[in-house]
């Protein structure tokens, strides 16, 4: 910490001076009741002074350097361009990793009826209708980003809660 010892102290820096006193009493150079009394000290302490003088006899920096924290990452795909992208992603992982698992099992065991058309039949069923969904732009705007239901996005649902509402409220 640079600055005045008549700075007053935040909590981070309170926190700080504490891990150090638990770090010295960790290298055998304080005492069990020095480093509560110290902590207690810290804890209290109103200004930097007060924080430098608990660590005046410990060898190492007076007050400990902030931590280094890093910042948040940059949110991927925030934009409705790149979770559309996204979302094509995952569907067409959704469709290939089956079928292409299905696939080489098919081949491996060398059967002679091709019973992988089922599982391509029915995800490229489910796979056509989002890409066409996809393509007409589409959106399931009664669907959350999980796929789970909105009830007070559709009208008919909002009506229903509603009314739904209302009878617990004077029916109990």
């Amino acid at each position: 910490m640079s600055g005045s010892a008549d700075l007053r102290a935040s909590d981070a820096e309170r926190e700080r001076v504490v891990e150090r006193l638990r770090a010295a009493a960790g290298e055998g150079r304080l005492a069990t009741d020095e480093l509560e009394e110290r902590i207690s000290g810290a804890l209290d302490a109103r200004t930097h002074g007060d924080l430098e003088r608990l660590l005046a006899d410990l060898p190492g920096p007076r007050l400990p350097a902030p931590r280094q924290t890093r910042p948040p990452a940059p949110r991927v795909g925030g934009d409705a361009f790149s979770q559309r992208r996204e979302a094509l992603a995952q569907a067409t992982v959704g469709f290939l990793t089956p079928n292409l698992v299905c696939l080489a099992i098919w081949a491996a065991t060398g059967a002679d009826n091709f019973w992988p058309k089922w599982v391509l039949l029915f995800t490229g069923i489910w796979y056509g209708v989002f890409l066409i969904r996809y393509v007409a732009r589409v959106e399931h705007h009664h669907y959350d980003s999980r796929g789970r239901p909105h009830p007070s996005q559709h009208p008919r649902d909002r009506h229903r809660d509603r009314h739904r509402h209302r009878r617990r409220r004077y029916y109990g």
